[in-house]
């Protein structure tokens, strides 16, 4: 006859090696390890994006976008998209450049961006949110591919 508590501790062995082979350890970094730069090609076509949102400057925008992209997006899109995100947390006050996320043939870069509204009292109601931008390498350069508020 086979032992059945030999067969329940053969496999809670087995379960225990597994997790303890695939156990990580998940390191918060402090701000002085953290790799972010605020700088380079791609860095300064991100920026020029995340301004010329904030900034309503369609042309500056349309510059560092791609051309398939400048077609699904002109300036009539750009208004009213941005027009509607603005309504519902305010007028854009400040941005903080937060990260370069590392990726094979993309660079996202994330900001903080604050926005203030004024209620009918004249209370001010300030809101956070963050803005991504993509951009890539191109023969003429570096291009935004997408960008958005996450």
């Amino acid at each position: 006859m086979r032992n059945p508590c030999k067969k329940a501790r053969i496999l809670l062995i087995g379960a225990a090696a597994t997790l303890a082979c695939s156990c990580t350890t998940i390191q918060h970094l402090p701000k002085e390890m953290r790799t972010a730069e605020e700088s380079g090609a791609e860095y300064e076509c991100a920026e020029k994006v995340i301004a010329a949102v904030l900034e309503d400057d369609y042309r500056t925008l349309s510059k560092q976008i791609t051309p398939e992209l400048r077609e699904q997006f002109g300036k009539e899109e750009f208004e009213k998209v941005r027009e509607e995100a603005f309504r519902a947390v305010g007028e854009p006050v400040s941005y903080l450049f937060l990260s370069k996320l590392e990726m094979t043939a993309f660079s996202p870069y994330v900001w903080k961006v604050r926005f203030v509204r004024t209620k009918e009292n004249g209370e001010k109601i300030y809101t956070e949110t963050m803005f991504r931008v993509i951009t890539g390498m191109t023969e003429d350069g570096p291009v935004a591919v997408a960008f958005s508020f996450i």
